[in-house]
């Protein structure tokens, strides 16, 4: 995404800037699971298996339908690698990679709640809380790819892997949403903490990426160089963060609306 011009080196004030963030994350990682504020309790057998709209079977094969077409979109991507390219198309470099990697677990965790008749509960949260951070960096990324990243790649209709890029950064959201028009998945505003765990994670990978081979980092708002770059940072995971209140607010009036027209008892909303 961004030209290479010899090895980057990551000065102080980045450094200081994305130690802070880190501090941060891991400060509210540790509040929020002490308060309990991750409402884990919400996670049933209701909220993980059936719909508002649908059979629980439908739900069931839209979740494995979703789940084998986007491992096909990744197989394919490693199977079309072109010759020229030194690593295969699915670099874990970039974080749609990262992105669409999670929303393809997610929904292979998902349908395990239809094919088992047991799962354990661990399992459970682990899948609701994926689905927070899939869902947030899916919308995320696509919106940043939209916004900034298609002009400066040069983006049109008829450049080659357009098909791979309208999967990787509309479908997935598109799916994802219907994930959440079908299910009754909630979000709460705590889980965040792991969608920004998880972004800290991705930065940090980048940062050893650049620092023990010749690369530069994959996306242009990633670059180390410039004096503008904590503020990129920090720019980023306030978007970031917007983006994920932005859907929890949508996802609770979806629950709140489905819920005033539904005659089902027994599940809560969290406010």
């Amino acid at each position: 995404m961004v030209e290479c011009t010899g090895k980057s080196t990551i000065p102080p004030a980045l450094i200081a800037t994305v130690t802070v963030i880190i501090v941060l994350c891991i400060t509210l990682l540790v509040v929020v699971c002490k308060k309990g504020w991750l409402h884990y309790e919400l996670v049933t057998p209701d909220m993980m298996q059936t719909s508002h709209k649908v059979s629980t079977a439908a739900l069931g094969t839209y979740r494995i339908l979703v789940a084998l077409y986007s491992l096909g979109i990744i197989v394919w991507n490693v199977l079309t690698a072109e010759e020229e390219h030194k690593r295969v198309k699915w670099d874990m470099r970039f974080y749609t990679a990262w992105g669409y990697t999670t929303f393809c677990a997610l929904f292979f965790l998902l349908s395990i709640q239809h094919i088992f008749t047991y799962t354990p509960h661990w399992i459970s949260n682990f899948t609701w809380s994926m689905f927070h951070v899939a869902l947030s960096t899916a919308l995320f990324l696509d919106l940043v790819f939209w916004s900034i990243l298609w002009a400066q790649v040069g983006g049109n209709e008829e450049m080659p892997g357009f098909f791979s890029v309208l999967n990787v950064h509309a479908i997935n959201s598109v799916l994802l949403l219907g994930e959440v028009f079908l299910g009754k998945l909630q979000m709460v505003p705590a889980q965040i903490a792991w969608v920004l765990m998880y972004t800290v994670a991705y930065i940090l990978m980048t940062w050893i990426d650049i620092s023990v081979t010749d690369d530069c980092v994959p996306y242009s708002f990633l670059e180390v160089g410039p004096d503008i770059a904590p503020a990129w940072y920090v720019g980023m995971v306030a978007f970031l963060s917007t983006v994920y209140f932005l859907t929890y607010k949508c996802v609770q009036l979806k629950e709140r609306l489905f819920m005033s027209a539904s005659s089902q008892s027994g599940y809560e909303s969290i406010a």
